[in-house]
């Protein structure tokens, strides 16, 4: 009974100091080395990690908060294995993403565009492809990763290494023919899978190679320069 007692006193200690981030921490130790130790059948562990997720997204809530997250994950991002190249901020980069073993994606090499959104990590990051890949969830002209499928897998637990280590390996590797982004895709694994294997296996070679990613980015450059040429001949025919 005593025991009971102490866990419902230290359980109103968290409500009362849920807010106050060094005084959760130290209460939580202790809540897991003495309570928990001696009362495991009455307090279970899950409910001391309860409390602390209520602490973690109360503290998480904040902008400036999310500004720090959003920073925190871009920069572990950079420092693993992966290329990312940054483009308008650090709310907006490719990443180099290879396809995964076992797979017709295997050896291809796609750059992924990331976009975060304002309220990231409690919205889902939005993800497109930049060079060609046939998949059913994903849009063949655009590139776009279907929003449902990244909605449902998404929460505020991951950061963007789960992105490239485990959601878009999980999404080649098992697609979702039942919520299609491209149709003739999702209709060719169902019905003819081997010849969607040719398809994807077809894909790949075209236009996910390295050599076919360095021709993307030289095209890309001469669109830019023939933009900044054309724009200096229009200035120039205006003063005239």
């Amino acid at each position: 009974m005593r025991i009971l007692q102490d866990c419902c006193i230290l359980l109103s200690c968290l409500n009362i100091l849920i807010s106050r981030k060094s005084c959760v921490i130290n209460l939580l130790k202790s809540f897991r080395s003495h309570i928990a130790r001696q009362c495991f059948e009455v307090i279970s562990i899950k409910t001391i990690n309860s409390y602390y997720i209520i602490y973690e997204n109360r503290r998480m809530s904040s902008p400036r908060a999310g500004k720090r997250r959003l920073d925190t994950d871009v920069i572990k991002l950079i420092e693993s294995k992966h290329e990312v190249t940054i483009l308008g901020g650090l709310n907006e980069f490719c990443v180099k993403f290879h396809g995964p073993r076992g797979t017709p994606y295997e050896g291809g090499v796609w750059k992924v565009r990331v976009h975060l959104p304002e309220h990231y990590p409690f919205k889902s990051p939005s993800i497109g492809f930049m060079n060609r890949v046939y998949h059913p969830n994903i849009d063949e002209v655009s590139g776009t990763v279907c929003l449902d499928v990244i909605n449902q897998a998404w929460t505020a637990l991951y950061d963007l290494s789960n992105i490239f280590e485990s959601f878009l390996p999980q999404l080649l590797t098992y697609p979702n023919p039942i919520d299609p982004l491209n149709g003739d895709a999702a209709a060719m694994y169902l019905h003819k899978p081997e010849d969607y294997k040719k398809k994807v296996s077809e894909y790949v070679r075209k236009y996910a190679t390295e050599e076919a990613l360095r021709g993307q980015e030289n095209v890309s450059s001469d669109s830019e320069s023939s933009m900044s040429d054309f724009s200096e001949n229009e200035a120039e025919d205006m003063e005239l």
